[in-house]
């Protein structure tokens, strides 16, 4: 009797080989399809940080314009010492204090930069020229001097989705995000 005990314990021990690819199928399903939800979840997390990152820069000109008492300028930079000139805020932009010569103009050695903001490759998120200044400044009493707004769609942002983000400028000062469905 003790004998018979022991072999039915001994077969209760561990899993087949069956149950173990069974366990594995279903991880592979459940991987398969959680795999284009992280790789969305991912794009859209990008787009937002480059949101925070635009609102961020623009609320710091802002301040920056207050306490300084002068015009605070952001601007679309691709070597971070200088504007570009033209709307490719992809290559990423500059904080400065803009208080001598043209608005959205870095004139050394009276005009300083304060912060900049890097790279921010198509690949991640599209800010599309069409809908930005080249620059955007704040004088000394918090007012915007040229309004507007900025946009950025995450990469492969499909048509009617709400991922499209914008912040736009007012010219009171204040800064407002959106977020509104992909073109």
């Amino acid at each position: 009797m003790l004998a018979m005990k022991m072999v039915s314990q001994r077969s209760q021990l561990g899993y087949t080989l069956l149950e173990l690819m069974t366990a594995l199928s279903i991880l592979g399903i459940l991987v398969a399809v959680a795999a284009p939800s992280f790789s969305d979840y991912s794009r859209n997390s990008r787009a937002l940080a480059v949101q925070n990152d635009i609102v961020t820069a623009l609320n710091l000109a802002r301040s920056e314009a207050v306490r300084r008492a002068t015009r605070v300028t952001v601007c679309a930079s691709s070597d971070g010492a200088s504007c570009t000139g033209n709307t490719t805020w992809n290559n990423g932009w500059i904080v400065f204090a803009d208080g001598s010569g043209a608005a959205g103009t870095v004139n050394a050695p009276n005009d300083r930069v304060l912060q900049t903001y890097g790279d921010y490759p198509a690949t991640i998120v599209q800010i599309p020229a069409a809908t930005a200044s080249s620059f955007y400044s704040f004088t000394a009493t918090g007012s915007a001097v040229n309004t507007g707004a900025l946009e950025m769609l995450p990469y492969g942002c499909t048509a009617g989705d709400l991922k499209r983000r914008r912040v736009a400028i007012i010219g009171i000062g204040t800064i407002r995000s959106t977020t509104l469905p992909c073109p």
